[in-house]
This record gives C-alpha cells, structure tokens and sequence, in this order.
C-alpha cells in the first residue's frame, strides 16, 4: 500500500493533465464526510505483469510530500477500481491485509478487528469496474 501511496505522489503533476488512467475515468473532486477532496493522483497497479486496478488517491489539497500524507490527520480517500478478471475477493482482501501490515508495523494487531470488520462485510465476488473507497 506504501508504494502505491508514493506512485500516487509520484504521478501528483500529470494529475492537471489526465482524468483518465487505463480507461478509467475518474472524477476531479469526491465528497467524504461533508469534506471536498480533491484528486491528488493516480496510477496503475501491476502484479506479475498484469495491470489489475487503477488506484487514486484523493486529499483536501493537493500535496506531494508523501510523509505529509500518511501522517496528515485529515479526511482521505482511496479509490481503487478493479480492471482485471485476476483480482478477485480473496486476492483484493489479502493485497488490502498485506499493505496495511507494511504500513503499520507493529501496531499492525490493532488494525485486526477492522479488516475482520471489512471481510465480513465483503461478501461478493469482485468484477470488472467495481470501485471501492
């Protein structure tokens, strides 16, 4: 998740210039909570060679200092976009495990009880053009 995280930040100036990321479109602005967020960047996630979501990354303002990001206490958001038949519910829930655990460390124990709260809750298959925030 750190490394989609920084391609976000990475990609944060051609953000001006393209909406649209492997057929996807995606929106200027998304409201979170009564907050306006705004699209900060976006880009491709590739595994073993097979591009399988668009991830976007959205902030109250536009910033390119990664720390900054993962350590802002504001709201945030996410958009992943599934563009690949390979991703399916299992697969898309250990990717989501896998990156909080690297992020978090150590303190990775106290993020259990909210992904056990987000596999249950996740009860579909994932298909092509689902999108999750």
């Amino acid at each position: 998740m750190r490394n989609v995280l920084l391609l976000l930040c990475v990609l944060l100036p051609l953000a001006g210039q393209a909406r649209t990321v492997e057929d996807v479109t995606l929106p200027e602005s998304l409201q979170v909570n009564g907050t306006a967020l705004q699209l900060n960047g976006a880009g491709v996630r590739s595994k073993y060679f097979v591009d399988v979501y668009v991830a976007a990354l959205y902030l109250p303002a536009p910033q390119q200092d990664a720390r900054r990001i993962v350590q802002a206490d504001e709201p945030q958001s996410v958009r992943l976009t599934i563009i690949s038949t390979r991703i399916t519910r299992d697969r898309l829930l250990e990717s989501i495990e896998d990156g909080i655990r690297q992020s978090a460390g150590a303190d990775f124990p106290r993020y259990k009880p909210m992904l056990q709260e987000l596999w249950d809750a996740l009860t579909f298959e994932v298909k092509i053009g689902d999108q999750f925030d």
